[in-house]
């Protein structure tokens, strides 16, 4: 019986990062198997995926997502269009891309060191939020980023198209089931509300109304015109 060899197990913390690993890449021919890597090119490894997709029209550093069972470019112009599984790293031929998820990305051209790129509502990329707020990447040089797409989400001091004329202090901004934003209407009162507090006044479904007198909670069900409905909250 043979002996079978012994190895001793480094952990990571022993393995510098200009020290090279050897392997076998089993992709060669017998005789060309030998390969060396080191610890500082591995950490670029990232997960990648080889996606078929007919005709997809897709180009390295688009942002795709998966839309009635095809995967297509994701878009800044609406929220549903927005949800980007990753980036393309790599065009096979008409039918086949690579898609990377998260991690280092090369390839891409005209970016800024430094800067945080978003997506924007042609499916491009800039360091100024499309009309869904999604950061995409923090460029680490002209053709090279960390790429951790996000989920779309106002960000802290974005400003929100509204006209703030007449909003009482006690509104708050909530996201739309378009994808857009809109001024949520509540109110702090001494009586409870009526059919009449209704959507010609602002209150829309969700909104809140406390009367502080009797202490208690009300939330807008239907803002109708005439025929509003508001439930009082159970303490």
């Amino acid at each position: 019986m043979g002996a079978l060899n012994e190895y001793t197990i480094l952990p990571g913390g022993n393995v510098a990062y200009n020290d090279r690993l050897y392997l076998s890449d089993e992709s060669k021919a017998d005789g060309s198997k030998d390969a060396n890597v080191t610890r500082s090119s591995l950490s670029l490894a990232v997960p990648k995926y080889e996606l078929e997709e007919a005709s997809h029209g897709l180009s390295v550093g688009d942002l795709a997502r998966r839309a009635s069972g095809s995967w297509v470019q994701a878009t800044a112009d609406t929220l549903a269009n927005s949800f980007a599984v990753g980036m393309v790293a790599e065009v096979i031929d008409t039918d086949t891309f690579v898609l990377q998820q998260v991690g280092f990305v090369s390839g891409l051209s005209g970016l800024t060191d430094g800067s945080t790129y978003y997506l924007q509502d042609d499916g491009s990329l800039d360091t100024t939020p499309g009309t869904t707020w999604r950061p995409v990447l923090i460029a680490t040089g002209t053709t090279t980023g960390l790429l951790s797409p996000s989920s779309p989400a106002p960000e802290l001091g974005q400003a929100v198209d509204f006209d703030p004329t007449g909003v009482a202090t006690s509104s708050v901004i909530v996201r739309n089931a378009s994808g857009g934003w809109q001024i949520l209407k509540n109110n702090i009162g001494t009586v409870a509300p009526t059919v009449n507090d209704d959507s010609g006044d602002g209150y829309d479904y969700g909104s809140s109304w406390i009367d502080a007198v009797a202490g208690d909670e009300y939330v807008c069900l239907n803002p109708a015109a005439g025929a509003a409905v508001w439930k009082k909250r159970t303490p």
